[in-house]
């Protein structure tokens, strides 16, 4: 199964949800992510409490929607993001909501990696069932 994690800038949340989502489901769920637009690079505090994870993804790193493979995804969760995927084929779409406050602390980005992880723990209980 494939899916597409999206968020605005591809430096925070769907990067999480990417390495996360690989390391722990992989072989059976593969999982991308993309932003609308590109950062300049992956946030450093994201960097580093995935640094474990890494190499779960050969794609980690920044990517647009155009870095993408040219695939129908299973499914596409967008993470705190606007609604707008164009030339992207999915059969189902979900919407996450992620708090956080912008400081984008250590800490902040700690209490959104475990809103993600229990969220996508969730996601494959689900579809499991």
């Amino acid at each position: 199964m494939n899916i597409l994690f999206l968020c605005k800038d591809n430096t925070v949340y769907s990067q999480i949800a990417e390495i996360l989502t690989n390391h722990f489901h992989q072989p059976k769920i593969r999982a991308f992510s993309a932003g609308y637009t590109t950062g300049e690079a992956v946030n450093p505090y994201v960097q580093k409490i995935l640094e474990p994870y890494k190499d779960s993804s050969p794609f980690f790193g920044i990517k647009s929607l155009q870095d993408i493979p040219k695939i129908t995804f299973e499914y596409v969760i967008t993470i705190n993001a606007l609604e707008f995927y164009p030339d992207v084929k999915f059969l189902r779409k979900l919407e996450w909501r992620i708090s956080s406050n912008e400081e984008n602390s250590l800490e902040d980005i700690e209490h959104i990696a475990q809103q993600i992880s229990t969220k996508v723990q969730s996601f494959i209980v689900n579809i499991a069932a």
